[in-house]
């Protein structure tokens, strides 16, 4: 996967659904010790850059548990009352839907997040959740053993690297499961 495009891809998806971002657009960061997290952090923020807005990155949560969620969504808001959305590097963008659940109702509040996993389908599905980034790991998958395939038993030469289209879902495009 080419995480960083991933990245700049998230940021191109946070400039258009806001429009022109006036205040700020947060990155949650969960796992600093994956290559592709940061680099999907690193593409947004490039992004970002190149488009003039500003990012508030909050690195190091523990995504996986609702509490520290709703804690540093918390904060985030007392730090950046003009933030106006979050990208979630990780499979998480469904916590940070339910802990900003409360907050969609008072303003517009953008989430994106990667992977389409059962609970982000869902709440991609209901509108809570804006839109998710797909890098089709069953395509990864088959095409990393196919390729070890061939170059293993068949003796074929391959290429180093093979590129999987990044697929963008949101509420009207949401595949059925």
């Amino acid at each position: 996967q080419d995480s960083l495009r991933g990245g700049q891809l998230a940021g191109r998806l946070a400039h258009l659904f806001s429009g022109t971002i006036q205040g700020c657009f947060s990155i949650f960061v969960a796992y600093q010790g994956d290559f592709h997290i940061m680099q999907r952090r690193n593409g947004f923020i490039h992004y970002a850059e190149k488009a003039s807005f500003k990012t508030a990155v909050t690195e190091g949560l523990d995504l996986e548990n609702d509490d520290s969620v709703r804690e540093a969504l918390d904060l985030l808001l007392a730090e950046h009352p003009d933030v106006q959305g979050v990208f979630v590097t990780s499979a998480s963008a469904h916590r940070v839907a339910d802990a900003a659940r409360n907050i969609r109702k008072k303003q517009e509040f953008i989430i994106i997040g990667f992977d389409m996993v059962e609970k982000n389908h869902r709440l991609l599905a209901q509108g809570d959740i804006d839109a998710i980034i797909s890098q089709r790991p069953k395509t990864q998958g088959r095409k990393a053993l196919l390729t070890l395939y061939q170059h293993l038993v068949v003796g074929n030469q391959v290429e180093a690297r093979i590129d999987i289209p990044l697929d963008v879902y949101i509420r009207e495009n949401v595949p059925c499961i």
